[in-house]
């Protein structure tokens, strides 16, 4: 005789999606994550929003430093320090080092 087979736990009634109750309250981006602009939520990055103003920051600055502003124009055009801008600046370095920031 063989024995039965161990019945299937059932799941707990809130683990279930049709069981629980999604708010969509936004965040300071936007009312709604439906109506979002953004192409990636800032909770699901891992630093959250700090991630998405440095990888600004990022773009801005070297879209500048190609236009030909000196370090101290871009710097005062993103509004953070000289030092700041240089720690900036080393990571456009080394994300594109062909380049000459």
């Amino acid at each position: 005789m063989s024995t039965p087979p161990a019945p299937t736990p059932r799941p707990r009634c809130d683990s279930l999606p049709e069981h629980h109750v999604y708010l969509d309250t936004g965040c300071r981006f936007a009312r709604s994550c439906i109506q979002c602009p953004l192409h990636r939520c800032v909770h699901d990055l891992p630093f959250g929003a700090r991630d998405l103003r440095m990888h600004h920051l990022e773009l801005e600055g070297a879209r500048l430093l190609q236009l030909g502003y000196t370090d101290k124009d871009v710097a005062h055009r993103l509004r953070i320090s000289l030092s700041s801008f240089y720690r900036l600046k080393r990571r456009l370095r080394r994300a594109a080092p062909d380049h000459l920031y």
